[in-house]
Parts: C-alpha cells; sequence; structure tokens
C-alpha cells in the first residue's frame, strides 16, 4: 500500500492534470498507476474525501493477510535467495515446504510479497522481454509443441550438474508434459521423451510441431523433410504428423518457447540436484501444484481445468517404447528355484538354480501386460501376468509343468549345447528318455548324457547329438555305443570351436549305422565300460 503522504500528493498532481485537459490513459502514463486507479483518485472531489478513503483503508480487516505472516520468515529467506526468484517460484516453494499453508487467492499471495519485498528492501529488477501477439489456438485435441532445454543445477555439495529436458504442451489447454535427462538427447530418447508425453497425456494429438532439430531432422530442402528413422517409425505407428518450423524461427511455436524459460526459472532455479529419477518425480509433482494446476492468466482457468475437456478429444494411445537406457534386472535364484521382484516371490523351472551365484534376468518392460525372465543367455524361460498384489508366492504355471520336472542335467545339457526348442536334437533325444523312463531313471540317464557330452569337444557333442536323433538312438548306451562307432575321443571341453562346421562335412554317415544292440546287452555292464 503507498503511504499516505505520497498518496496524498499523488492525488493533487492526477487532479490538477486532469484539470489541464490530461486524458485518463495519458495520467496513467505519466504516474505509472494503473487506469483504474487513476479513476479512483479522480473520484474524489476534495482532500477530505481522499482522506477520509485513506483512513478506512487502514481500518480494513484483513484475516487473509494476517495468516501468512508466520510465513514471512520463509518468503524474507526465499526472496534473499541470490538467483531473485519470482513471486510465482516462492508460491510454488511455499506449499511444495508447507502443504497445510492457508490457502488463499493468488493476487492476496503477490500483494503480501510484494510489500514484503519494499519493506525488505528485496526489489527485483524486471526481465524486458520480447512481446507476442496472441494467436488463438486450434481446437482441442489438434496440435501440440515441443522443444528442448538445458540448465545447470547444483547438488548440496555444490557440484555443477548439467540438465536437458523434453517438454511437450497441448496448444489448445496448454496442459503439459515434462521429462528428464542426464545427458544430451539423441533420436532415440528424444522419441522415448514424446512417449512419456503421450503416455501422461493418455492420448496423442493429430500434430506435432517441431524444431528444425537434429535429433528430429536430417535435412531440409524448400519444405521437403528428410526426417530421422526413429521419428518416421514412430509416427507412423502412432498416427500423427510432424510439422516442422521455419529455421531459426522459435516464434511459430511461442507457447513452448514460453514454457521452457517458466520450468527453467520456476521449477529449476535454485533446486538442489539429487539425480535424474528424483528430478522426474519432483517435475511430477511440480506440474500437478504450478505448470498445469495453477491458473492461466489468459484463460482465466488452469490447464489442467481446460484438460479435462480436451482429453476427451485425444486419440486413444496404446503404444510401448522401450527406454534406450534400461537393462533387465538381475535376480538371484534361491535354492528352492523362486526369486522376488517387486514385492512378490515367483518360481522358475526346476533345475534353474545350480549353485551359488545363480542370477535370472527379469523384463517387465518388453510387453506391458507380463513379466518375462530370462536366462543368462537372454532366453525367456516364463512368464507371468502383471498387476499382482504384493507378498504373494506366484506358482510356476502350467504349461511350465511337466510330470517329472525338468531336472538339474537336463539344464545343463541344453545350456551346454545351447538348444532350447522343441525341435532341436536334444529335445527329441530328451522326449524319448522321458517317454521310457519315469521319475530317478530319466534323471540318472541325464546325468549319464552329461557326463559323455561333457567328456567330449562341443562340435563333437553337437554331431553325436544330431546324429543320434536323427538315427533314433536315444538311449545312454546307444548313445555311448554310437560316439565310439564314429570314433569321438575323450577330450577336454575347452577345444570349444577347434573343428568348423566345414570340418564336420568330411564325416558321410548316411550309409554307416552302429549295429544296433538289444538294452538287456548292456544290463551287467559295469560302470567303467559306460
Amino acid at each position: 500500500m503507498i503511504p499516505d503522504d505520497e498518496a496524498l500528493e499523488l492525488w493533487r498532481k492526477i487532479t490538477k492534470m486532469y484539470q489541464q485537459n490530461y486524458k485518463i490513459t495519458q495520467i496513467s502514463e505519466e504516474t505509472g498507476l494503473d487506469r483504474k486507479t487513476v479513476s479512483k483518485f479522480l473520484s474524489f472531489q476534495t482532500i477530505g474525501e481522499f482522506l477520509d478513503y485513506r483512513e478506512s483503508l487502514h481500518k480494513r480487516p484483513t484475516p487473509m493477510r494476517d495468516c501468512l505472516e508466520p510465513y514471512d520468515p520463509f518468503f524474507i529467506s526465499e526472496l534473499s535467495k541470490p538467483h531473485k526468484p519470482s513471486l510465482s517460484q516462492v508460491i510454488d516453494r511455499l506449499y511444495e515446504t508447507y502443504p497445510d499453508a492457508p490457502i488463499v487467492s493468488q493476487r492476496t499471495l503477490e500483494r503480501h510479497l510484494s510489500e514484503l519485498r519494499k519493506r525488505e528492501g528485496l526489489d527485483r529488477t524486471k526481465d524486458t522481454g520480447r512481446e507476442y501477439q496472441r494467436c488463438d489456438p486450434e481446437g482441442f485435441g489438434k496440435e501440440a509443441e515441443v522443444d528442448f532445454g538445458e540448465c545447470q543445477i547444483r547438488d548440496a555439495s555444490g557440484i555443477l550438474h548439467v540438465v536437458f529436458f523434453i517438454i511437450v504442451v497441448l496448444k489448445a489447454s496448454c496442459y503439459k508434459a515434462l521429462y528428464f535427462l542426464g545427458r544430451k538427447f539423441d533420436a532415440p530418447h528424444a522419441v522415448y521423451g514424446l512417449h512419456r508425453a503421450f503416455e501422461f497425456f493418455n492420448g496423442v494429438v493429430h500434430g506435432v510441431i517441431f524444431d528444425q532439430d537434429t535429433v528430429f531432422i536430417k535435412d531440409e530442402r524448400y519444405g521437403d523433410y528428410d526426417m530421422t528413422k526413429a521419428l518416421t517409425a514412430y509416427a507412423k505407428e502412432v498416427g500423427f504428423e510432424p510439422i516442422f518450423c521455419k529455421k531459426r524461427d522459435p516464434e511459430s511455436k511461442g507457447r513452448v518457447e514460453r514454457y521452457v524459460r517458466f520450468v527453467k526459472d520456476n521449477f529449476l532455479r535454485g533446486r538442489v540436484f539429487v539425480d535424474i529419477k528424483t528430478l522426474n518425480r519432483q517435475a511430477e509433482g511440480w506440474l500437478k501444484r504450478t505448470g498445469n494446476g495453477k491458473r492461466h492468466n489468459l484463460y482465466r482457468v488452469s490447464p489442467a481445468f481446460l484438460f479435462n475437456e480436451e482429453r476427451k478429444h485425444l486419440r486413444p494411445y496404446n503404444y510401448h517404447v522401450e527406454d534406450p537406457d534400461w537393462t533387465p534386472v538381475e535376480r538371484s535364484v534361491n535354492k528352492d528355484n523362486t526369486i522376488q521382484f517387486e514385492g512378490c516371490v515367483y518360481d522358475v523351472p526346476k533345475g534353474t538354480f545350480v549353485g551359488s551365484g545363480t542370477t535370472v534376468y527379469v523384463d517387465d518392460r518388453t510387453n506391458p501386460a507380463k513379466i518375462t525372465i530370462l536366462n543368462r543367455d537372454g532366453k525367456a524361460i516364463v512368464e507371468y501376468p502383471k498387476g499382482l498384489d504384493k507378498n504373494q508366492h506366484v506358482a510356476l504355471p502350467a504349461e511350465y509343468r511337466t510330470e517329472e520336472g525338468t531336472y538339474r542335467y537336463e539344464v545343463l545339457i541344453r545350456e551346454l549345447l545351447n538348444q532350447w526348442s522343441k525341435d532341436d536334437p536334444v529335445s527329441v533325444i530328451l522326449k524319448a528318455m522321458k517317454d521310457r523312463q519315469k521319475g530317478r531313471y530319466f534323471k540318472v540317464s541325464c546325468r549319464e548324457l552329461h557326463r559323455i557330452l561333457t567328456s567330449i569337444c562341443i562340435v563333437d557333442a553337437r554331431r553325436l547329438v544330431k546324429y543320434c536323433a536323427d538315427h533314433g538312438k536315444t538311449t545312454v548306451p546307444l548313445i555311448e555305443d554310437t560316439r565310439k562307432f564314429l570314433k569321438i575321443e575323450m577330450c577336454a571341453q575347452d577345444n570349444d570351436g577347434d573343428k568348423s562346421e566345414h570340418e564336420l562335412n568330411k564325416y558321410d554317415m548316411s550309409d554307416n549305422d552302429p549295429d544296433n544292440q538289444d538294452l538287456k546287452d548292456y544290463t551287467q555292464t559295469d560302470d567303467s565300460d559306460v
């Protein structure tokens, strides 16, 4: 509030200028007061009326302003910071630090902070920017604008970090989405940022306006654009039209340009950096409170309010884009062939645990509806549906279980030969052994087969298994007899790769079959002979 002596001098000056036929607009420009304030001053014909009005102002109760006085130390602390925060930024920090602070109008808070600045000598020099003419947006769900930004912020130790972000703004409602990254955006990360924004909006617009940035476009000749492969494939899959501005013409998408500055000045300035994940989480809260929750001065409502209408005009978005920086989560396998993931215990096939240090990988992003468990070679061994409650034991699905179970040596044989398909030679042999034998006899046969295969080099092991599968030699004695027939000598396993596929072609075994013998001939055979 203007002091009484200054207000009296202003009233005399305004009255004199008005008597000299100055217009209200001219008086406003000369005194720096608003036209409404000038009109208010001119409504008092005598000095007595003006002084009575000023006295009534001091007697007027201000309960809403009084409830802010306990927070004056916090306001002074924020306004005294070197980065000179704006009033809007201080208000946002108030509700971030004190969620239970009283809810008052934006204008009341701004008046209180303005008076506090003047009283404490904390005036902030206003930045003079370029003026823009209002341009009414297209209809709801029509267009969005995209831009990038970067900013330097410090952590608690004072170390400077550079963060990069992509911001997507819906033109009709000014509803915004943010995604931060700790490195410069390339084409895959930019597309992933668009994906995150459309997921945040839960829909996609018809056209997206871009700068001629190298992460989106490789070349442009008189309106013919050569887009990057990542954007071309994504736009075609999702079904939106990429629209590119002219070079060095940021005014053509002024909304998003202004909001890039808004993010830097209101959200990032003075913030203490922890990590990128924390920064993205803080950005979600800021968008809810201020970025999308604060009333827009032009539309007189918040972007969140307008978005309730615009969401009805967005096209459905049900697409998945993999995070370029994401890798499957590693989990240790327990002795009982279980793993723990996101509060649940999941079964894995028997035989997965082969000793201390056994690990598998969990992929919960490639398929949005399922959790896939992978072995060390990256092959899927079991899948579970998502959305399960925590603290549950999830049993192995029926399609991954057999009557006998999957034994340790069966898994070791498959890992040794790297054959996991149902049509692989080792699968043919194991299925025949499983159909013929039951329970522990199958387990003993797998152990003996593993001993034979590990005692020869890997190329000969694969050749032996293929030959036996093709010629129906599916018992351990017959496999051992076939090894001797093919003259495969016992050797160390580290000779993997000594023989090439070309060398295997010199063996012509089409007309040479080993003698078939009845299984009972081997019943009295000593273990040393096997």
